[in-house]
């Protein structure tokens, strides 16, 4: 039976089609297939202008290519999930827990050295979050209270946006070590993602194309490695 490689962005009428079509040339092979959606893709969308034309200049024509949203079903069959983001891998285990180990960044399998930060900044974030919420309990009556106050009168609006503000503001300034922690974290991984070329010109879309060529090439070498004996 044939592996499944699923490949998830955000529209999927940019990178992820353009990295579909590159790890199947580049892998070549029927015993992997390939496939990509979009976590908030518009069902039926073509691939995007640029998106057809730097992949047209590779020789590859992605026209017929139609983006769909990302289903459970997806995730279930599917043996390995990339994404071109973070915060693209951690929206899809927040939407589907059962994922987790075989959810990863693109470049996070391309350089397995890149885990150990991510590893690292999810622990960190979680830990974050999980601060927050302790520090949070102690507001959590007043919270309630203001927020239904929000919603009753909404000629308080803002007197109550104000105080809200205060409390965060007060967890926050408690936070701000891990806060500054988990943005320097942010900042080392975000070179590793690739980044969204929609609404942009086309030299933006040969930027993505050049890199996702270099990606996948060393992607394809290790699945070749890992699936198919070396072929």
């Amino acid at each position: 039976m044939a592996k499944k490689i699923l490949i998830v962005c955000r529209g999927n009428t940019c990178r992820s089609p353009m990295a579909e079509a590159l790890l199947k040339r580049t892998l070549n092979s029927d015993e992997v297939e390939i496939s990509s959606a979009g976590l908030s893709a518009i069902d039926g969308m073509e691939a995007s202008r640029w998106a057809q034309e730097v992949m047209r200049e590779r020789g590859i024509d992605i026209s017929s290519h139609r983006a769909r949203s990302l289903r459970e079903e997806d995730v279930l069959e599917a043996d390995l999930i990339l994404t071109m983001s973070l915060s693209q891998k951690r929206e899809i285990l927040e939407r589907f827990p059962h994922a987790r180990g075989k959810v990863f960044l693109l470049s996070e399998v391309v350089f397995p050295d890149l885990s150990r930060d991510i590893e690292e900044y999810e622990r960190a974030l979680e830990r974050l979050e999980e601060e927050k919420e302790r520090l949070l309990a102690f507001e959590k009556d007043r919270l309630e209270f203001l927020k239904n106050r929000y919603e009753e009168l909404k000629r308080e609006m803002n007197d109550i946006e104000r105080e809200i503000a205060i409390i965060m503001s007060r967890v926050e300034n408690q936070l701000s070590p891990q806060i500054f922690y988990v943005r320097k974290l942010e900042e080392k991984i975000a070179p590793y993602e690739i980044p969204d070329p929609y609404g942009k010109g086309k030299e933006s879309y040969e930027l993505v194309a050049r890199k996702l060529e270099e990606l996948l090439s060393i992607l394809a070498k290790r699945l070749k490695e890992k699936w198919l004996d070396g072929r």
